[in-house]
């Protein structure tokens, strides 16, 4: 994700926070396109979730990693933010895909969890969605970045979704 992108997303999910804020039924002009959208279609808990994920993109990669200061492995990423919102997951990628309810590719909502099969059977690699088809994840080449969910390489190891978040 470039720097742009990035800035574009931040100033979304800022906006978000405020329009949640805001009494029943107002309007709000400024950043009402995307932003109001997303805060009526979603809940703020889904908007933390994205906000806290993006904010940690560019922390680098370490397996069993499950910080920022010493960096994520896919699972410690995952709890991790979700963890800063105030949810409890378990630590593996195989536990967390345990827990939550499934979710079809069509029917994936930023905040969901997808999962992979990457270097063996079941799930073995896990992010989060964030919409328009993409993810975040703590990745072993360029640490925690934002790719596409069901691209080439993704799309044929994937392995489920689950939703934690109702």
């Amino acid at each position: 994700m470039n720097y742009g992108s990035l800035c574009k997303r931040l100033a979304i999910c800022t906006a978000l926070g405020i329009a949640l804020a805001l009494p029943a039924g107002a309007v709000w002009t400024a950043v009402q396109p995307e932003a109001v959208v997303y805060a009526a279609e979603y809940s703020s808990l889904r908007g933390n979730i994205i906000e806290n994920a993006y904010l940690l993109v560019g922390t680098p990669f370490k397996m069993g990693g499950s910080s920022p200061s010493e960096g994520f492995d896919a699972s410690g990423y995952v709890q991790y933010v979700f963890g800063e919102s105030g949810i409890a997951l378990p630590r593996t990628v195989d536990e967390q895909y345990d827990v939550g309810q499934r979710v079809g590719k069509d029917d994936l909502l930023p905040g969901d969890l997808v999962f992979y099969s990457t270097d063996g059977p079941g799930a073995t690699f896990c992010g989060i969605y964030s919409g328009d088809g993409k993810f975040i994840y703590a990745g072993t080449k360029n640490g925690v970045i934002e790719g596409e969910a069901f691209g080439p390489y993704w799309d044929e190891r994937f392995y489920g979704a689950k939703r934690i978040l109702n």
